[in-house]
Formats: C-alpha cells, sequence, structure tokens
C-alpha cells in the first residue's frame, strides 16, 4: 500500500479595490400588464441612455434580475381578510460597474436625483481583474505547500516522490455594501444641489485567499 503525506497550503493577499459597483432597483405597479410593460421599458431605456451619456459602457450596465407578476394585495371583505389582485408590479435590477471614481459616482448621484422616476441602490467594491488576484493568492499557497511539505520531509526523515493528487479551488471574495451618509435620502427623494458632489469614498482592501490541498508518495 502506497504511503502518502497530506499538505495543506494557504495563500493570502489584500488589494485595493479598483471597481465601484451601483446596484439599481426599479419597482412599478398598474393596472394593466401592457401598461405596466412599459413602465418599466421607459424607465430602463431612460437609466440606460443617461447612464451611457455619462460615459458608462453598455457592457457595464447588466440586468441582473427582471420580473413582471400581479401585484397582490390584503383586503378585508365581508369581515374578512383576503388576497386579491390588484393589477401588476415588475421589478428590476441592475448593476453598473465602473474604475473607481468619486467624480463619475457622484455625476451619477446627481443624474438620478435630477431624474423623474424613483430608484433605489446601494454602492458596492469589486475588482476590475479578479482573476488576476486569485492566481497570485494560488501561487503563493502553492509556495507555502512547498515550504512546508520540505520542512516535514526532513524533520521526520522522509523522502518525497511524485505527487499523487491536487485540490484546489477559487473562492469567492466579499465586498462591502455601503450607502454613505445623504446617498440613501437622494435614492428616494430630492436632494439640494449643495448636497450633491460630497460622497467621497475611500477604497477598501479586498482580502483574497486561496486554499490547495496536495498529497505526495513517500518512498
Amino acid at each position: 500500500m502506497d504511503r502518502l503525506l497530506k499538505i495543506n497550503g494557504y495563500g493570502k493577499i489584500n488589494v485595493k479595490a479598483d471597481q465601484m459597483n451601483l446596484i439599481f432597483t426599479m419597482k412599478g405597479v398598474d393596472d394593466a400588464y401592457q401598461n405596466v410593460l412599459l413602465k418599466s421599458t421607459i424607465m430602463h431605456e431612460t437609466l440606460l441612455q443617461n447612464l451611457k451619456k455619462l460615459g458608462i459602457e453598455e457592457s457595464n450596465i447588466i440586468t441582473e434580475s427582471f420580473d413582471i407578476s400581479q401585484n397582490m394585495i390584503n383586503v378585508l371583505i365581508d369581515g374578512k381578510n383576503k388576497t386579491v389582485q390588484d393589477g401588476y408590479k415588475f421589478y428590476e435590477r441592475i448593476k453598473v460597474s465602473f474604475p473607481f471614481d468619486n467624480y463619475k459616482l457622484n455625476e451619477i448621484l446627481q443624474m438620478l436625483n435630477d431624474s423623474r422616476f424613483y430608484t433605489d441602490f446601494s454602492i458596492g467594491y469589486s475588482l476590475q481583474n479578479p482573476d488576476k488576484y486569485h492566481s497570485l493568492a494560488l501561487e503563493k499557497a502553492i509556495e507555502n505547500v512547498k515550504n512546508v511539505a520540505s520542512t516535514i520531509s526532513k524533520k521526520f526523515g522522509m523522502e518525497l516522490d511524485n505527487i499523487a493528487s491536487i485540490k484546489y479551488g477559487i473562492h469567492d471574495y466579499n465586498t462591502d455594501l455601503i450607502v454613505p451618509a445623504g446617498v440613501r435620502l437622494m435614492s428616494s427623494n430630492k436632494a439640494s444641489s449643495k448636497e450633491i458632489g460630497k460622497v467621497n469614498l475611500v477604497s477598501k482592501d479586498i482580502v483574497i485567499d486561496e486554499y490547495i490541498e496536495v498529497e505526495y508518495f513517500i518512498k
């Protein structure tokens, strides 16, 4: 029976976020299906065109989800609560990404403030090229495995042979969702021009860690 030595390696790097992500949530209700569809189309196209005017590439404007469904409400009928249909509603979630740029962020907030329709949103951080940093973290994990294997084999007088198996996986990283003071107000109510342009976010570190498991044959 082959003797095996299993080594776990870890690699971790901290990277400054270089991309902003705005998540827009648009909703609407109307009596008729065609009307609510028209509302959603107008809001979507208005937002799309306004963002493009600000220099946002259409490829960086992604609809993550969209739905039109019956709008159900609770009403009191003959002394009993019943759920009935009251027209239709739509929901759309759009993600907009652009390089970390507070000036651009405030331009978008100003556009939202000047627009005629309501949209709620949140702000997040991410990386423009996460694969690059996942690879760097994985390289650190591989180096960690080599060092640990060398230390253990020397300590216990073992001679390692070929590699029997390798397991590893790319881990998703978490980003902070941030709503600075005043931004939530601007997403639902008109703000004064003095309130616009004050959002100044500071890029935060994103932690990327990778794990690798290597099994060596022992001679």
